[in-house]
């Protein structure tokens, strides 16, 4: 059985932080009673997933830093196309700061250490917010083999014992500061040193979760709204969104 309390810590957001024992999906939550500002987390999550539905996230109960936060499109004054970039970047400096980890952000919402994915981020829009789920390994001192991409925890990188319950008020100040003191055009120039693959041919997938199709290119930076740059061999360069 869920339970449910609300947890005394500051919200630099300005909402409630509810604390649930277990929920499905914290983006699912917060989709049924959205207000500004509020912040859904849980110590298990049961029915976690990605941008694609065959995407989940693995993780028993206290192993994951785990929420959704909720804004109003109308507080927000940058393109909501921005916000998984945002948060990504907001946690990548929150781990340089308090555990010494060298990231990358891989575009569009994956965070990885030495080319292991230790978290994800989710944004979706809709009903007049925008909701940013994130996941955080914390506790994992093992993954599954036929994971999609190879995964690392902050145990696993730094040995370090810090759970959900000791990280979520530290670092809910970092989006707080990465959301709203970049302007729109300051964001590629944030985000790029920290882009993985920067000048290197990759390939990406351009297109709605189902109708995708492969594009490659090297990587040649971010955009204003947050989309990818791809330079081709043909000397164009596009962008993915």
């Amino acid at each position: 059985m869920n339970t449910m309390q609300l947890l005394e810590i500051d919200n630099p957001f300005g909402g409630a932080v509810e604390y649930h024992q277990s929920l499905g999906s914290t983006m699912d939550e917060a989709k049924s009673n959205s207000r500004h500002g509020a912040v859904v987390c849980c110590a298990l999550q049961t029915a976690g997933r990605g941008r694609t539905a065959e995407r989940r996230w693995f993780s028993k109960e206290g192993e994951s830093l785990t929420f959704t936060l909720s804004l109003a499109l109308s507080e927000i004054t940058f393109p909501v196309t921005t916000v998984p970039l945002r948060s990504a970047l907001a946690l990548v400096k929150f781990l340089e700061k308090r555990f010494s980890l060298v990231c990358k952000i891989k575009w569009p919402n994956d965070v990885l250490v030495e080319g292991r994915k230790i978290a994800g981020i989710l944004s979706e829009a809709g009903g007049g917010f925008v909701r940013v789920g994130i996941g955080l390994n914390c506790r994992q001192e093992g993954f599954p083999d036929d994971l999609r991409r190879p995964a690392t925890s902050l145990f696993l990188t730094t040995r370090g014992l810090e759970g959900p319950l000791e990280l979520w008020a530290p670092f809910l100040g970092e989006p707080s500061r990465g959301f709203f003191c970049i302007e729109g055009g300051g964001l590629p120039a944030e985000v790029e040193p920290l882009l993985y693959g920067l000048g290197e041919e990759m390939e990406y997938h351009e297109g709605r979760p189902g109708e995708a199709r492969p594009v490659r290119g090297r990587v040649y930076g971010i955009g204003p709204e947050g989309e990818l740059q791809l330079l081709r061999k043909s000397g164009k360069i596009i962008s993915i969104y």
